[in-house]
């Protein structure tokens, strides 16, 4: 199945697309402005991986929709961003692919990144056994001028404050622990608690 952002209504299959791809997917049928894009299913993602016609025909049918704009390709696996895990920089990554043939390359690099080393190793350290299902994410690129993360509540003493950690450019630089954000504590107020400085010489860009 390949789940097109913004059309129909939110996906119930979460396990097939992953759990990045259904909450785009959410996100994206609430009136959020989500980039376009589309997920694949773990098995479709699979049959790309394998060369399967009629798979390709499918995600050739929707790169098409996107009008050759430059996409991310990202893995969006079962167990991946959930509440004990992250997998952040453990799988594969692909930006700005600008032809259909480097997106399929894309998908089929993601799917395998699965099973590396680096994630079985991750896996293990939390006691995640069985088949890793690997949905995959094509998303149109944003040019960003800055990009970052934001936390809901604060992840490391879990207090009410929202946490914003941000760098220039693309996110990939602290994603991939090359640069340290820059990072800010805020209140349900707006009102900023702490700010400190993170790296700026060093910033993603296409």
């Amino acid at each position: 199945m390949i789940a097109r952002f913004g059309h129909g209504a939110a996906p119930a299959d979460t396990a097939g697309l992953g759990g990045k791809g259904a909450a785009l997917c959410r996100l994206a049928v609430a009136g959020l402005p989500v980039p376009p894009g589309f997920c694949l299913t773990a098995s479709t993602a699979a049959a790309v991986a394998a060369g399967y016609p009629d798979a390709l025909a499918a995600i050739r049918a929707e790169w098409d929709i996107l009008d050759d704009r430059p996409v991310a390709v990202r893995s969006s696996a079962a167990d991946e961003d959930t509440a004990d895990t992250s997998f952040a920089g453990v799988h594969e990554s692909y930006l700005h692919r600008t032809t259909f043939e480097s997106v399929r390359e894309g998908v089929a690099a993601v799917v395998a990144s699965g099973r590396s080393e680096r994630a079985h190793a991750y896996r293990a350290r939390l006691g995640i056994s069985g088949e890793v299902a690997m949905g995959v994410v094509v998303q149109t690129m944003v040019p960003a001028r800055a990009a970052g993360v934001a936390f809901t509540r604060n992840p490391v003493t879990d207090s009410a404050d929202v946490i914003v950690e941000a760098v220039f450019g693309l996110g990939e630089a602290p994603v991939d622990g090359e640069v340290t954000p820059d990072h800010w504590a805020v209140g349900r107020d707006g009102t900023v608690r702490t700010h400190r400085a993170g790296d700026r010489d060093l910033a993603v860009v296409p």
